[in-house]
Parts: C-alpha cells; sequence; structure tokens
C-alpha cells in the first residue's frame, strides 16, 4: 500500500491517507483482479477517493492510458465517478469514491428488470456518444479470444482439451455477425455486476473501464445479459424492453456474443490461473465456469439457428 502511495507522489491531493480497498475476487465473479486499490481517507476518516494501480501481470490485458480516457469521457457523460488524477509511468490512477448511497450492484440485482433496464441504458448511453479515438485500435472480443488461445498453448497448462472446437464455434460465430455487425462506437466492454454501481432513485455508473473499445454495441450489451438472463425467455423480454420489439436477428447476434463473451472470459481465467503469480485468487475456478456456460450454448440445440438468423 505505502509502495502505490510513493509512486502517486504530489498527484494525491493533501490532507488525504490511505487505507486498504478491495481484495481481488475471481469467483463467482471477477473483482479488483487487475488493479491493486488503496482507498483514500480525509481527516475526518470520510473514504473520498481510490487509487487504483494497474498489475504488472494484467498488462498485456489491459490498455491502461484507453481505460482512464474512457472512464474521463464516461465521466463527463455522467456515467462514471471522476478520475482526479493520474500517473502514466505507474500505470496509476485515482478516481472519485462513491459511498452511500452508492453500492456495487450483486448479480441479484441485474435479476430485476428495472435494474438491468437501467444499465442498459447508461451503457446505450455511452454508446450514444460514437467512438472514442484513444481506444479505436484495440483488440475485440474474438481477437482477444484468438490471443489468450495462443498463449494458452505456449504455456501448455491450463488448456481445455476441447480448445480448438471452442475456436472454432468462435470462429462460426465471427463470421455469422461479421456483414451485420453495427458501427463501431465507444463500449464499456464488461458485464460483472461488480464493476456496476447502483445509486439513489434508480441512478446507475459503470466502473473500471478495463475492456472499454470501441466495438458493436450488440456485444457490450450481451457481456450483460449472459451475466444476468439465464432462461432465453429472460434474454427476450430484456430486448423487447430496451428497444421495443424482439427481433430474432438481434436476438441471435446478442446470444452469439454472450458465448463469445463467456469463451473469452474463460479462457483468460485459465491463462491467469498459470500465468500470474498472484496466489489465493480463484481464477481458474471463475475461468471453468464460464467456459462451462459458452459449451451448453454452443451445444444447444439454437446455437445453430442463431448461427444462420444473426446474418439476416
Amino acid at each position: 500500500m505505502s509502495d502505490l502511495l510513493l509512486q502517486m507522489g504530489t498527484a494525491i491531493p493533501p490532507g488525504l491517507t490511505g487505507t486498504l480497498g478491495l481484495s481481488p475476487v475471481a469467483s463467482p465473479m471477477h473483482r479488483a483482479t487487475a488493479r491493486e486499490q488503496v482507498r483514500l481517507v480525509n481527516g475526518e476518516g470520510t473514504v473520498v477517493g481510490v487509487a487504483k494501480r494497474l498489475h504488472s501481470d494484467m498488462l498485456d490485458w489491459v490498455d491502461w492510458s484507453g481505460s482512464v480516457a474512457t472512464q474521463r469521457h464516461a465521466a463527463q457523460l455522467g456515467v462514471a465517478p471522476n478520475v482526479w488524477c493520474a500517473v502514466p509511468e505507474n500505470h496509476v490512477h485515482v478516481e472519485q469514491w462513491m459511498g452511500a448511497p452508492w453500492r456495487t450492484a450483486t448479480l441479484a440485482d441485474l435479476s430485476q428488470p428495472a435494474v438491468l433496464d437501467a444499465v442498459l441504458a447508461t451503457k446505450k448511453k455511452l454508446h450514444a456518444n460514437g467512438p472514442l479515438p484513444e481506444v479505436n485500435d484495440l483488440p475485440d472480443v474474438f481477437e482477444r479470444i484468438a490471443r489468450l488461445s495462443t498463449r494458452l498453448r505456449l504455456n501448455a497448462l491450463g488448456v481445455p482439451a476441447d480448445l480448438d472446437w471452442l475456436i472454432r464455434r468462435a470462429e462460426a460465430v465471427r463470421e455469422a455477425i461479421g456483414p451485420t455487425a453495427e458501427r463501431r462506437t465507444l463500449c464499456h466492454g464488461d458485464g460483472s455486476s461488480g464493476n456496476v454501481l447502483l445509486g439513489p432513485d434508480g441512478a446507475v455508473m459503470l466502473v473500471d473501464y478495463d475492456l472499454a473499445r470501441n466495438e458493436d454495441p450488440h456485444l457490450d450489451l450481451a457481456a450483460t445479459l449472459v451475466e444476468s438472463c439465464e432462461l432465453d425467455e429472460d434474454w427476450a423480454a430484456a430486448l423487447e424492453r430496451t428497444t421495443g420489439i424482439v427481433d430474432r436477428a438481434t436476438l441471435a447476434r446478442l446470444r452469439l456474443y454472450g458465448f463469445a463473451d463467456d469463451l473469452m472470459w474463460g479462457l483468460w481465467g485459465c491463462l491467469c490461473s498459470t500465468a500470474s503469480r498472484r496466489g489465493g485468487i480463484e481464477f481458474f475456478k471463475y475461468g471453468q465456469w464460464r467456459l462451462l456456460r459458452s459449451r451448453q450454448v454452443a451445444v444447444s440445440w439454437p446455437f445453430e439457428q442463431w448461427l444462420r438468423t444473426a446474418g439476416v
């Protein structure tokens, strides 16, 4: 903790001291796994900010400058906490602490239609402002899947036995969606409930823009829906509430993007379980859960139908 504060130097507002922030958790959801955190406390003992430093084993996964630029942009739109300052050479930034009545969402929260709709509406507010140049060249979900699979094979540890089949399924999804993908626009890129803040009167903010990038906004919506919708009718109902209609092609693209998001995070968990030196974080367990769900979808009878329908 003291090391992080020293790296912040004069960037830390005067009169603030540090206390331990969130501990990293990878199961049942990933939270605080990419960055070390120190909460900043004023002289009255109130937490007012949080300093975050990107872990060295996440430098290949997170584009630090892009994530900070996106959060600053999102804060201007009112959908993220303000970034106070940043030290690029140390991959550290300080952001506003959202205390009570704000709180971190849970999967149970996202299972409530009103909360889920508010989260999707917040993401769409981000989408509506178009692409952000700072994250224009970052990899999309399919490129990340390819990179993760390559690294897993090179490590020769934690490689799923059916990796080749899963990659072929992902390639089929990419081909099916490709011709009909919407124009790329700025997306949050993460569906974890742990990166959603719920405030008074149904207010929502999004935090941790680690995978923020310009891409098809349907992928951003699917990343949230795959974590909150268990049944087919849940997906359809969420789409109808969001767009006013259940379009079969759009629903198919969402479901296929959900598969891709599960596969990406599953491979990420497998890789981190062997490549990261940080112990006590259940990367492998989290990865296996996401891979299990991706397999269940890929062998389900509607999957082939989604591949045919997504391009209609």
